[in-house]
């Protein structure tokens, strides 16, 4: 038997939601106990990024022409979360570095004491990515953590230079 559940995300977001069943399935769990913990798991579980420009999110029409505009010639990063679906921008700051402190500062209020699965996603930037992840190692009560680079689909639209977290808090 298949079941299909909109996660309501995408990305890294999405592959702890499938690390989430695949889990379960592998402890002999039922499909219905399964699509529990999966559905118990998607509103646990965001996405996070700083963006190097809007350019990209701009050409593929998720974000307006004038945003993109403003935040090259103010040489601003969006920093943006997805969570349940929903986009946002988070702020915007002049560096990467501040960016990345943003995202675990972020991480940190939302997981509170909770143990966090998280993967460090990147468009190009892999040392970078690296050092994010030992930082979440000491910063943040993380059990387990994974890095990778975004699809191709994804750095189409987020464009190189761009890193974040997805996490999500333990049950």
């Amino acid at each position: 038997r298949i079941e299909l559940i909109d996660c309501c995300t995408g990305s890294a977001a999405q592959a702890l939601v499938a690390l989430t069943a695949a889990r379960a399935a592998k402890l002999g769990h039922s499909l219905n106990d399964i699509i529990t913990k999966v559905q118990q798991s998607i509103p646990r579980v965001e996405i996070s990024l700083v963006l190097d420009t809007l350019k990209y999110l701009e050409r593929g029409g998720r974000a307006p022409k004038i945003g993109a505009w403003a935040t090259s010639l103010l040489r601003l990063k969006p920093v943006v979360t997805n969570s349940m679906g929903h986009a946002r921008l988070l702020g915007m700051v002049r560096s990467r570095t501040q960016g990345i402190d943003r995202l675990v500062k972020s991480v940190k209020e939302k997981a509170g004491l909770n143990k966090l699965r998280a993967i460090v996603v990147h468009s190009d930037l892999e040392k970078e990515a690296r050092l994010l992840e030992n930082r979440l190692h000491t910063e943040v009560n993380c059990s387990e953590t994974y890095v990778t680079e975004v699809s191709a689909v994804v750095a189409a639209h987020v464009g190189p230079g761009a890193i974040g977290i997805a996490f999500c808090a333990s049950e």
